[in-house]
């Protein structure tokens, strides 16, 4: 493996290992990450350390009893949030939400042996970082124009505690005018999800992402599909942390974008 592949996959884990720190409401050691993240310990802590440079707390054995004693003293627990559907005329609300991020890399992507040898995607950090927002020019008011949404279904995200929105997630299905569903009734496609810019890494995506492949899963799809680009390289992270699989990669797919390059992702049912 090469260290671009390698820090990928490092990246991937330390990602991974946020969730674990997020869902738990007791402090979390380096056997924690081993034994969540099926890694071996030495490899742990090299994700610790990682995490530890980014702000976040490992603590060893030892320390657990005296954190989470201070952890309840303090009264500190995870984030909860809830999932629920909503009807698609809620399309203004679910905008609320900004989908809006800055790219600071990008994935090069390479055909190997011109494309028989499988594709090279190699991690590139960008000299000047640049805003991505996926609503511009097409915010979700205007996606009736795609074809009639009867087959759609639009999640939210919650506050357990509250009303607060803060994330969600839309599943497309048998519309006729979406040609990324292809035709197929066996097939759904993940059209669009987003999370709150200051409640990001908290796991609500993970719960959407969770949420949409059994939508997907309850019409008898076979396969969810979802769209990306090799300049949101946390979204494609993402992905495969979810158990989605790259098989498409479709450069000069955007004629509005000529530097953006397609990548589709499946999830088998």
């Amino acid at each position: 493996m090469t260290d671009d592949r390698s820090s990928l996959a490092l990246e991937a884990l330390a990602d991974r290992a946020l969730e674990v720190l997020v869902t738990h409401n007791e402090a979390v050691s380096c056997d924690d990450l081993a034994c969540a993240l099926g890694v071996s310990s030495a490899h742990a802590w090299e994700i610790a350390n990682m995490l530890q440079s980014r702000g976040y707390a490992i603590v060893d054995e030892s320390d657990r009893t005296a954190a989470v004693s201070d952890a309840m003293t303090a009264g500190k627990q995870a984030p909860r949030f809830r999932i629920a559907t909503q009807p698609m005329s809620s399309l203004a609300e679910y905008g609320s939400v900004p989908i809006a991020f800055t790219v600071t890399s990008v994935l090069d992507v390479q055909p190997i042996e011109n494309g028989l040898g499988g594709w090279r995607l190699t991690e590139r950090q960008l000299d000047v970082p640049y805003e991505k927002d996926y609503d511009q020019p097409e915010p979700p008011t205007r996606w009736a124009r795609h074809g009639d949404l009867a087959n759609w279904t639009m999640l939210a995200a919650h506050t357990e505690e509250g009303e607060e929105r803060v994330g969600g997630a839309v599943v497309a299905h048998r519309t006729p005018g979406v040609y990324m569903l292809e035709g197929r009734d066996d097939l759904a496609v993940l059209w669009d999800i987003r999370v709150q810019p200051g409640v990001r890494g908290h796991g609500i995506g993970h719960l959407l992402f969770e949420a949409a492949a059994t939508t997907a899963r309850q019409w008898q799809c076979r396969l969810l599909k979802i769209e990306t680009q090799n300049i949101n390289v946390a979204a494609c992270r993402f992905y495969a942390r979810e158990g989605c699989q790259l098989r498409g990669i479709h450069p000069g797919a955007y004629a509005d974008f000529p530097d953006e390059i397609q990548l589709l992702w499946y999830l088998e049912l």
